[in-house]
């Protein structure tokens, strides 16, 4: 999961394990589509975040990008991130496992679309400011929601060619026809997940089937051995 703070662009994508090449591979997926260069990085502090190959990504090229990391043992110093974790995933997928590696492209494939929605056209009123006044937390949000496309058009410092490609997403898209693609990616992720979950239950059905087989053959030599010696 990617967020950059200023907009609120995310982009999730899954990976079947958490090794540093699976996510380097889906750090560059992300990368390049982006519409906005990436000028830092900020992480936790997991392995396979901080490793040798994230760092060279990173650092060896034309316009480095600034590594950054959390703080030890404050969970939330990637509050922006973490709050995408309900709001991008659970409420999208749920809270069940993925078991297949075979799920990860189709999950990707609805989670591009899904993506893709939620920051063209699902505004959101970023936080300003948090004030303590007494027992009193008083919050500031931003007076007009806005998508975090709009946020970016209206970025002075974003080049004429980065807001022509964010232009061209809005006159290619609507937000029916993505809804439609993520209702559509979903489902064909969600009989995919249901066909595997099927097939391994009858493999483990069979499974237990063979191994009680064995299981009552060896019992009946025994008991049958026991008889005759008993003769």
């Amino acid at each position: 999961c990617v967020t950059d703070i200023w907009s609120g662009w995310t982009e999730v994508r899954a990976t079947w394990n958490q090794t540093h090449h699976r996510v380097h591979e889906r750090l560059r997926e992300i990368e390049q589509v982006l519409p906005f260069p990436m000028i830092g990085f900020d992480t936790d502090n997991g392995n396979e975040m901080i490793n040798h190959a994230m760092l060279t990504y990173l650092q060896q090229r034309s316009n480095p990008v600034e590594i950054t990391r959390s703080r030890p043992y404050h969970s939330n110093d990637n509050a922006h991130v973490e709050q995408k974790n309900r709001t991008h995933i659970r409420e999208f997928i749920g809270y069940d496992r993925i078991d297949e590696p075979a799920l990860v492209v189709p999950l990707n494939a609805a989670y591009e679309a899904w993506c893709l929605l939620r920051n063209l056209y699902r505004p959101s009123s970023k936080l300003l400011s948090k004030t303590r006044v007494g027992g009193r937390l008083i919050k500031r949000h931003e007076k007009q929601p806005q998508t975090p496309c709009q946020r970016l058009l209206e970025h002075e410092g974003l080049s004429a060619r980065r807001k022509a490609q964010l232009e061209h997403l809005l006159a290619t898209n609507d937000p029916m026809s993505l809804a439609a693609k993520v209702e559509s990616k979903l489902r064909d992720y969600m009989a995919l997940r249901n066909q595997l979950a099927s097939k391994r239950a009858r493999e483990e059905e069979a499974a237990a089937a063979a191994t009680e087989l064995v299981s009552g053959t060896t019992d009946s030599g025994v008991l049958g051995a026991t008889s005759l010696r008993s003769a």
